[in-house]
C-alpha cells in the first residue's frame, strides 16, 4: 500500500538522460558505457550493497519504459482524483 492507495505500487528506479538534440551517437557511447559498467561484476556487487538492481539495456528500452510509467501514473492520478497542493 502506497500512501493510503491500497491497489497502488510503487517502487523507486533511477535512470540517465540526455538533452533532446544530444548527437545519437554520443547517446550510443554512453549507453554502451554505461551499459559495460552495469554489467560489471564489482558494480553490481557495490549496487547490491545499497539494494539497487542495475538493469542495462537501450536507450529505446528506456524511452519505452519512461512512457509506459507515465502512462500508468496518469492514469492513476486521474483515476484516484489526486489534485496537486
Amino acid at each position: 500500500m502506497e500512501q493510503g492507495y491500497a491497489d497502488t505500487f510503487a517502487n523507486q528506479w533511477a535512470g540517465i538522460l540526455a538533452a533532446a538534440l544530444t548527437p545519437a551517437a554520443t547517446v550510443a557511447n554512453l549507453s554502451t558505457a554505461l551499459n559495460v559498467a552495469l554489467r560489471d561484476p564489482g558494480t553490481r556487487s557495490t549496487l547490491a550493497q545499497t539494494g539497487v538492481i542495475p538493469s542495462p539495456g537501450s536507450p529505446e528500452e528506456f524511452a519505452a519504459y519512461l512512457k509506459a510509467e507515465i502512462a500508468r501514473w496518469s492514469k492513476v492520478i486521474r483515476d484516484k482524483g489526486i489534485k496537486g497542493e
